[in-house]
């Protein structure tokens, strides 16, 4: 066998080894549940939320829609910081939309929010309260309105 024959089988060789123990290895980490599943919207989600923990009751005012998810903490996305005030006292969280009397229709804003599972919503002049749950039979919603 020439050597540069044996050059490139030894190069084959190694390229494969190498390529096979990293499939090893990876095989050996995810059997002994020692990884962790990376998803990106769960990272968008918490650049995107101002998070509010311990929460039990949450006070929603003067927004056209909110959409509610459920999950571990509460948290409101925080692009209408401006507009909307969000603000809590104790195991309460009040969200209030800016109102203007001249133009009701246009000046209200949509409000996404995550809410843990056993909270109470209260409504007071809002059009519609989306509720949007991946896991429906966890969910224990209570809402009270205050429209008449």
């Amino acid at each position: 066998m020439k050597k540069s024959n044996k050059l490139l089988l030894g190069a084959f060789l190694t390229v494969m080894l190498l390529i096979t123990s990293i499939h090893i290895a990876l095989f050996a980490k995810y059997k002994n549940g020692n990884y962790t599943i990376y998803h990106k919207e769960v990272k968008d989600e918490d650049e995107r939320m101002r998070k509010f923990p311990g929460v039990s009751f949450v006070s929603v005012r003067n927004v056209r829609i909110a959409t509610v998810l459920f999950g571990d903490t509460a948290a409101v996305e925080k692009s209408l910081e401006n507009v909307i005030q969000y603000v809590q006292k104790g195991d309460s969280l009040f969200i209030t939309g800016h109102y203007n009397i001249n133009d009701p229709a246009n000046d209200r804003f949509q409000v996404n929010i995550t809410l843990p599972y056993n909270v109470t919503i209260e409504t007071d002049s809002v059009s519609q309260v989306l509720l949007q749950s991946k896991q429906f039979l966890k969910a224990k919603i209570t809402t009270v309105s205050n429209n008449p």
